[in-house]
């Protein structure tokens, strides 16, 4: 419902409010959450040292302050988890969330407070999918969703 359709013209998006921006995020939670479970049992040892490398790179990028490079790192991070969890449909949910909130996950970002936990927050959940730990990965990605809906939501109220 964030585009309008329009018969040969062009699509419209709707504006996000921030009652949206929160259901989004509610939403996205939930659906990430299970798709976590789900890698975590599937996750192949490729796959493991596929977002072994994206963590590297990503703190690289944050040490040397290249936003841009942690960005599509945290969202390669992202990718990599929702396909290994190998439920093709889910992952188009995820994404279609995400994708309604981009630049609002850019302008969230751009705060180097709330980047430099991103980044924790991703390491720490990649820990606990290198353990093997479903219910530790699930917690760990449910604060991270959170944090980054009360740090966007608190940004948008100023």
């Amino acid at each position: 419902e964030f585009l309008e359709y329009l018969p040969r013209r062009v699509d419209i998006v709707k504006g996000v409010n921030t009652e949206d921006v929160d259901v989004i995020f509610i939403l996205r939670e939930m659906l990430e959450a299970l798709a976590i479970r789900h890698s975590v049992a599937y996750m192949s040892e490729a796959d493991i040292d596929a977002l072994r490398l994206v963590v590297t790179k990503t703190a690289c990028a944050q040490q040397e302050d290249r936003i841009a490079d942690v960005i599509n790192g945290l969202r390669e991070f992202d990718a990599i988890v929702l396909k290994s969890s190998r439920m093709k449909r889910l992952c188009g949910f995820v994404n279609s969330l995400q994708e309604s909130l981009l630049c609002f996950r850019k302008f969230n970002l751009s705060n180097p407070d709330r980047r430099v936990m991103a980044v924790r927050e991703h390491e720490k959940i990649f820990e606990a999918i290198l353990s093997r730990d479903a219910d530790r990965a699930e917690g760990l990605l449910r604060r991270h969703v959170q944090a980054a809906r009360d740090s966007l939501l608190k940004s948008l109220e100023k």
